[in-house]
């Protein structure tokens, strides 16, 4: 892929939606399906994902950003209801259960296509969804 402009540079000083549309396009064409995507997400949410003996942690979390002065604040935690997040399974693994930690509260989840789609009605800020492999 090439670009014959200044992606990084451009997003840096007027933050136009289509330049992150563009990146994120040329990422997916460069690496294929993103192993977590959710099309309910804010543009200020985040997602990652951590491996643990047993399966797989994803952190979601959504707190509104604020410019204050030189510095950007992350004080306001975003409810967030009904997401349908989709984690793309590596190695064909079997997924036996779908949990929110810390409480061990089971999600409805489906497995489609090596795809986890899982069912989050509700979160406050910040979700531990724990994908537990057999």
């Amino acid at each position: 892929i090439c670009c014959a402009g200044n992606i990084g540079t451009g997003y840096f000083n007027r933050a136009p939606y289509q330049l992150r549309t563009l990146l994120g396009n040329m990422i997916d064409r460069l690496y294929g399906q993103r192993k977590v995507c959710c099309d309910r997400l804010p543009s200020f949410a985040r997602a990652a994902v951590q491996s643990v003996p047993d399966g797989e942690l994803l952190h979601v979390i959504a707190y509104a950003a604020e410019a204050r002065g030189m510095c950007v604040s992350m004080e306001d935690s975003v409810t967030l209801c009904d997401l349908e997040l989709k984690f793309k399974l590596a190695d064909k693994r079997k997924v036996r259960n779908v949990v929110l930690a810390p409480d061990c509260r089971k999600l409805d989840f489906s497995v489609q296509n090596n795809t986890v789609v899982i069912n989050l009605p509700r979160m406050d800020g910040y979700a531990l969804i724990k994908i537990i492999y057999q």
